[in-house]
Formats: structure tokens, sequence, C-alpha cells
């Protein structure tokens, strides 16, 4: 009973988040939480056809270059949905490629980097761009 309610709520909040204009990336805030979530809900429903339909979702959302490193509107957040704690775990390990996720945490590091040259510091990063 749980799963079909949480299977519905996804697919309504898939088809309200639809529009890519309006895509965030992380998975708190954006439509990256919502394929990650739904995939792992159809794979506990036995659902193969929801659960690729929701991977091929997932891996067509870009990082924009000027998206922020946090967790609830940035990379940090799309980390967590690709790998960390949540897809490669609940589904399979190799269901995200960790290159997919180096990349992501490339651009994270390069841009505490380029920050923190600015600040007189090693790393730094800020919570929301100007």
């Amino acid at each position: 009973m749980d799963l079909a309610l949480c299977c519905r709520i996804i697919k309504a909040c898939d088809s309200a988040s639809s529009n890519p204009r309006d895509w965030g990336v992380s998975f708190i805030c954006g439509r990256a939480g919502v394929c990650a979530l739904g995939a792992v809900a159809a794979s506990y429903a036995n659902d193969s056809a929801s659960l690729n339909c929701y991977l091929d979702q997932f891996k067509k959302i870009k990082l924009p270059k000027n998206v922020p490193d946090e967790l609830l509107y940035g990379r940090a957040g799309a980390i967590w949905g690709l790998v960390y704690s949540f897809l490669n775990k609940h589904i399979n390990k190799g269901t995200i490629s960790a290159s997919t996720m180096n990349t992501v945490k490339d651009e994270i590091f390069w841009s505490g980097k380029k920050l923190g040259k600015k600040a007189g510091s090693p790393l730094m990063f800020e919570w929301e761009r100007d």
C-alpha cells in the first residue's frame, strides 16, 4: 500500500516537473530527485518500464556551468542523487557510472578552488551566487 502510494505521488511530481525549462539539477529541490525517487520506487515495485524511464530521464539531466555547488540547488545534491546514498545503493552499484560522478565532483572541486583563489583560501564555497 505505501509503495503504491509512493509511486502515485512520484508520478504526480513527474507530471508537475515535466517542463525541461523548470528542471533543477539537485536531488532535494530539482528534477534529479523526482527521477531518482521514481527509479528506486519502480525498482522496489518491480516495474521495469518505469524504472528504465526514470533512469533515462535522470541520465538526460545536464549540469549547467552556472549551477551552484550546494546540496539544495546544485551539484552536491546531484552527486548525492547520482551515486553516494541513493541510486547505486538502492538499485545497483553500477546504475550510474563512476565517471559521471567524477565529472560532477571535479566541477565542484574546481569551482571551490576558483572562488577560494579570489578570497585567498585553498577552497571556498558559497551558498548562493549573486
